[in-house]
């Protein structure tokens, strides 16, 4: 080995001119992006779950307990808000329970108007995961006698109506006869999920009780928060099911599918008696949020797959031209008595100064690129179709360790097989060799 690391080193600082040097280069850099769109692939796509999961959990809950229906309406059943249930939390990773309902209306300016989903929010309602939503104003509080009765609005609304902080509003209520109810808007709220800004305003819980004609003893839903770090998404799980997804059977994906949300909602159901009651996942409310999601996860794949054959295909086309460049040296080397694998190793030690190369270099742009995304949001882009206004970045360090890893080990088993060439090689032809 140390023949081979003194050799490699004497060849690689003396070829600065040749074709071969160029090659190197060229390997290089191949290397260098192959490495970089990588980190930034699985930066982007690490960002999107873990911005758009913040978001989804953070206007919705993890699982919802709920009259079940089978049409999915505005207007809600009641259930007694008290059961056994929400007292005493069946399971450890819960770690909040929330009351909660909705009922339809139609919000009022003096120019315009909009249908809106009134949501009302109980006095023990997850304002602290609301929090980071808002925009302008304050969340909701109970009004006082002869005050109108606090709104929280989303941006999308304030806009699209010319609302602003403090005015007033008339909401009516789809009832017969009509009944017609004032507002202030207390707050202003952005989620950044636009097809829910477009028509959820939160309420207080009394106004959907009276406007559904439920008692205060009655809500329309429990939503179920539970620890975040139960449900966080593993990669590695991830990727094997983008892959294997062809050759698996219906039942084992399924089975692959189901996580430490759906374990939960299974304890929760078990645990509640009544049987015209359900319990339902934010997966099954909100399917096409994370098919989506999902999606991601087989672009990355895809992008990392790529990138890999990329950088696997330029490393062994330089090292066969390494080898072609060295044909007179490779006999002049085996004349002198030198191995086969003595001189495999040779080109081996230079491919991988490629590889290192490439990969501190891949190391720099790709994470350099991330972290000016990360502070200075070059890149923006329509919340409509991805949910946020700029594209967000995770850099997972352990995981971009892991990407370094495996590059390196993976190009260095592919290029055991052209250096197998070296083994063709006649001594005498080679000497002659031009």
């Amino acid at each position: 080995m140390k023949f081979a690391l003194f050799i490699a080193s004497r060849i690689s600082g003396k070829s600065y001119y040749t074709f071969s040097s160029f090659i190197t280069r060229i390997s290089v850099v191949s290397v260098t992006l192959s490495l970089a769109v990588m980190i930034i692939t699985s930066s982007l796509v690490n960002g999107f779950q873990i911005e758009i999961q913040k978001k989804i959990f953070g206007f919705w809950s993890h699982i919802q307990i709920a009259p079940y229906s089978i049409e999915k309406t505005i207007k809600q059943k009641a259930i007694y808000k008290s059961p056994s249930f929400y007292l005493h939390y069946p399971n450890k990773k819960i770690v909040k329970v929330q009351r909660a309902g909705s009922c339809g209306g139609l919000l009022n300016t003096k120019e315009n108007f909009q249908g809106i989903v009134l949501r009302g929010a109980d006095t023990d309602f997850y304002w602290s995961n609301f929090a980071k939503f808002m925009k302008q104003g304050v969340v909701l509080k109970q009004a006082k006698e002869g005050e109108s009765e606090p709104m929280l609005i989303s941006e999308n609304i304030a806009n699209a109506l010319r609302l602003k902080l403090n005015e007033k509003v008339i909401v009516s209520f789809m009832t017969f006869p009509v009944k017609m109810k004032q507002f202030v808007v207390s707050g202003i709220y952005n989620s950044g999920l636009e097809e829910f800004d477009k028509q959820y305003v939160f309420v207080n819980m009394n106004v959907v009780q009276d406007q559904n004609g439920w008692g205060r003893d009655s809500v329309g839903e429990f939503d179920i928060f539970i620890d975040p770090l139960m449900i966080q998404q593993n990669k590695l799980k991830n990727y094997y099911m983008v892959l294997g997804s062809p050759f698996m059977s219906d039942e084992y994906y399924k089975s692959l599918l189901h996580d430490e949300l759906d374990v939960v909602a299974e304890d929760l159901n078990a645990s509640v008696t009544d049987p015209g009651l359900s319990v339902e996942t934010i997966k099954e409310l909100q399917p096409n949020i994370f098919d989506w999601l999902y999606m991601q996860s087989s672009t990355e794949v895809i992008i990392l797959f790529i990138m890999f054959l990329v950088a696997i295909l330029n490393l062994c086309t330089a090292l066969l031209i390494l080898i072609i460049e060295r044909t007179n040296m490779i006999g002049i080397l085996k004349a002198l008595g030198a191995s086969n694998r003595n001189i495999q190793e040779i080109f081996i030690l230079q491919a991988g100064t490629i590889i290192a190369k490439g990969l501190f270099f891949g190391n720099l742009l790709g994470i350099g690129l991330c972290l000016i995304q990360k502070h200075f949001h070059l890149i923006q882009l329509p919340p409509a179709s991805y949910y946020v206004s700029e594209a967000p970045v995770a850099i997972d360090l352990t995981w971009i360790f892991g990407l370094n890893v495996i590059t390196f080990l993976v190009c260095m088993l592919c290029l055991i097989i052209p250096s197998y060439f070296v083994t063709k090689i006649s001594p005498l032809k080679s000497i002659r060799f031009n």
